[in-house]
């Protein structure tokens, strides 16, 4: 936080590499007003990115499941138009990409009705996603178009977020911690060279105009290179 790096500057701790020299016990001398959690996390952090490795800090639990849902929206801000709700379905037997696509912000409603039936076929499947932003969209649907209370029930029970079991758990060394960056840290590669969540929405845009085969399949690669980069 802003503060925490003032703290840090009026300290006299000005660089990476001078934080990951730093005991914690020392840096609770330097910053007294910031907590020794924080400092401790900041100074591993430090270590991370100047040594160029991650550092395990704890165990992540996740549940038990014969199946498992990896979750990922693409939006479009310029519309204010969620378009496109993808799902990797993974069981014993393998791995499928479902989509679930709106091709016009009249169609959101249908797109979710599809996407809740899934869900209602799926009530004991843990549903992985990374970030809120997937939840926040999930309940304002559920506001806007309604949800029958198993739907509902299995959503607010099985939406996990990942970036909330990384956090405790693992420091990476980069400076964002973005589904890409860690993605492209643990060798994940997505098919298009120019992939991007802003890139997704021009593609999105173009294809509104243009209606192509070839843009459209480009937005269901990135959005299925997203789910599989959350699984892996």
């Amino acid at each position: 936080w802003r503060e925490e790096v003032h703290a840090l500057f009026e300290a006299g701790v000005a660089t990476i590499g001078s934080l990951a020299l730093k005991s914690v016990s020392d840096l609770e001398r330097l910053c007294p007003n910031v907590s020794s959690a924080r400092l401790e996390r900041m100074r591993d952090q430090a270590i991370a990115i100047k040594e160029g490795r991650h550092i395990i800090r704890g165990t992540a639990r996740m549940p038990e499941a014969g199946v498992e849902l990896f979750f990922d929206i693409e939006s479009d801000p310029l519309r204010d138009f969620d378009y496109l709700f993808g799902i990797l379905k993974v069981t014993a037997q393998g791995e499928e990409y479902i989509p679930f696509f709106a091709q016009s912000p009249e169609r959101e409603g249908e797109m979710w009705r599809e996407f809740v039936r899934f869900i209602e076929m799926h009530i004991d499947a843990p549903i992985y996603h990374y970030g809120q932003f997937e939840e926040e969209v999930v309940h304002r649907f559920a506001a806007k178009y309604g949800i029958g209370e198993i739907a509902r029930e299995a959503l607010e029970r099985n939406m996990i977020d990942l970036l909330d079991i990384i956090r405790p758990t693992v420091i990476f060394p980069l400076s964002f911690y973005s589904l890409k960056d860690i993605g492209e840290y643990i060798g994940v590669a997505w098919r298009a060279d120019d992939a991007s969540g802003a890139n997704s929405v021009l593609w999105f845009e173009e294809w509104l105009k243009k209606k192509t085969p070839r843009l459209m399949q480009k937005i269901l690669d990135y959005n299925e290179d997203d789910v599989r980069a959350t699984y892996k």
